[in-house]
């Protein structure tokens, strides 16, 4: 089972010298992958973010960002310009998760992987983001969330749909 260390979550007081120690001691915890947080609304702060983690990841780990559906719609062009050339493992719910066609334009100009789902409540939510969120089999991640999906029976129907679209598990 592939897992990740997250960190560089949004708090008072804490800067990139507080983000860069948090990466280094998940390193040094032995993850191989990293997931920060980004803001998504100042594309040099969100850059600021990335060279510090990825700094302390000293090579060891790939860098993962999560956007928490943040990214300002104005300044996705922008935002992508500047952010995949650190070819990053992925870009994590950049956009409201249900917004389908704003979440499709993101991933039409993004070559980095893009994960979402885990916002998913039921079967309709996830066919909606199969037809027309653009997600693309061959590369994006699917992170559905047993808690959010009305349960395991739900779920279980999600990850079937997913399935017979041609997904893996």
């Amino acid at each position: 089972i592939a897992v990740y260390g997250t960190c560089g979550h949004f708090r008072a007081g804490e800067g990139l010298a507080h983000l860069s120690d948090e990466v280094r001691r998940a390193v040094d915890a032995g993850f191989t992958c990293i997931k920060i947080k980004l803001g998504g609304t100042r594309v040099a702060e969100d850059c600021a973010r990335i060279e510090a983690a990825m700094k302390a990841t000293n090579g060891r780990a790939r860098l993962a960002v999560d956007l928490n559906g943040g990214l300002e719609p104005d300044i996705v062009a922008d935002w992508l310009n500047h952010v995949e050339p650190f070819k990053l493992a992925w870009i994590e719910e950049p956009v409201e998760p249900l917004d389908y066609s704003l979440l499709a334009s993101f991933i039409k100009h993004c070559q980095t992987p893009v994960a979402t789902g885990e916002n998913l409540f039921s079967w309709d939510d996830a066919r909606n983001l199969l037809r027309y969120g653009g997600i693309r089999g061959d590369r994006d991640l699917l992170q559905l969330d047993v808690s959010l999906s009305y349960g395991i029976s739900e779920y279980l129907r999600i990850v079937g749909g997913f399935e017979a679209a041609g997904w893996s598990r």
